[in-house]
């Protein structure tokens, strides 16, 4: 059985043997039927790995979810073992974004996202989506962008900023969807 150690050093040797994204999405695949079959062998800490070329993350989104846009500067595959997560993709049309697409990530399922892409992320269902990110690089050490949820201001990315939004964002979607309607 997989376990988070062994799914981190496949992940390590992938790389080393010059695996790319697409490598690293199968080897997600497994982590995350792992995942299904031991919870609680995963029911570890948020970051399982961060290195120069590598970051790991256990990530669970809370039921309706919403974060602000922003970029990886990097690869990323998003596994997703429970629930969904929905990926909101945009472009850049000069100063602005538009938003482009959608992919949603069901249980079992995994997408790779390159460098380029500018997405915020949604978990729609009024229970938590667990899974897993794998990026090719060390995302807190890594040079990212954000976008201003109200104006659309590109900014440099500051996490205690972006999470202040995320937890707005999703208590109004929240609010949103426990409302007579919603």
């Amino acid at each position: 059985m997989l376990t988070p150690a062994s799914f981190i050093e496949q992940c390590r040797a992938c790389l080393a043997n010059r695996g790319g994204p697409d490598d690293i999405a199968a080897l997600t695949k497994q982590a995350l039927a792992a995942q299904v079959q031991q919870p609680s062998l995963w029911a570890i800490g948020e970051l399982m790995y961060r290195a120069d070329e590598l970051q790991i993350v256990n990530l669970t989104l809370p039921p309706f979810t919403m974060s602000p846009i922003h970029d990886h500067a990097t690869w990323a595959v998003v596994g997703i073992a429970e629930g969904c997560e929905v990926e909101h993709l945009y472009e850049r049309r000069g100063q602005v974004l538009e938003k482009t697409a959608e992919i949603e990530v069901h249980a079992g399922e995994t997408v790779v996202l390159d460098a380029t892409t500018i997405h915020a992320v949604s978990n729609p269902l009024p229970t938590p989506a667990r899974g897993i990110h794998v990026y090719g690089k060390d995302l807190i050490a890594t040079e990212r962008h954000m976008w201003h949820p109200a104006t659309g201001a590109e900014m440099a990315m500051h996490l205690p900023t972006f999470e202040r939004w995320e937890r707005e964002l999703t208590a109004a979607n929240q609010a949103r969807r426990s409302a007579p309607g919603g």
